[in-house]
């Protein structure tokens, strides 16, 4: 488990690309799920998630863990609750995919040979990456977690996105920005 406190940083880049995640500063293991899930409330409060609804989110996200789902996560803070995950269920930050270019393929290949179990997937819907990406999110057999700032923008995207992918809007769960 690791704490998710130093991973608000904007990792923003200015082509399309991957980064893998890092091994945080500080970790710990943990031998229960109890155990777990609270690391995973501690770390989503450092998120910013409202301390009424931590409990509720931390179970959904645990659950879309445990069973590989992957998600789409609108509005605030997308990114830092996916870290926040990532933290608690592999001991390191999330990888990340940022579609900020143009479709580029060897991109999804450093994606399928990197070890990371979870991946962020920012500005899925730029350039029409979502269209390359959902048919291969699957095979893989690693967690995605596409962010997307604004939940106004859901009933816009793609219909077949929510074939592949469960979303959840944040609004509800976030409280103030991540510390």
């Amino acid at each position: 488990v690791a704490s998710a406190s130093f991973t608000a940083a904007d990792r923003s880049v200015l082509m399309a690309r991957f980064l893998p995640g890092t091994e945080p500063k500080e970790w710990e293991t943990v031998d229960d799920v109890e155990t777990l899930l609270e690391e995973l409330w501690e770390n989503l409060l450092r998120a910013g998630v409202d301390r009424k609804r931590v409990r509720e989110l931390a179970a959904f996200l645990f659950g879309a863990f445990q069973n590989n789902t992957a998600l789409l996560l609108a509005g605030p803070q997308g990114a830092v609750v996916a870290d926040a995950l990532s933290c608690t269920m592999v001991g390191r930050c999330a990888a990340v995919l940022d579609c900020c270019g143009e479709w580029n393929p060897a991109v999804l290949d450093d994606v399928k040979t990197g070890t990371d179990s979870v991946i962020i997937v920012k500005r899925p819907f730029q350039n029409r990456w979502i269209d390359h990406l959902l048919p291969e999110i699957t095979a893989m057999g690693k967690m995605w977690i596409f962010v997307h700032p604004y939940a106004d923008d859901l009933p816009l995207e793609p219909s077949g996105l929510y074939q592949y992918v469960l979303p959840l809007v944040l609004d509800v769960f976030m409280h103030h920005p991540a510390t």
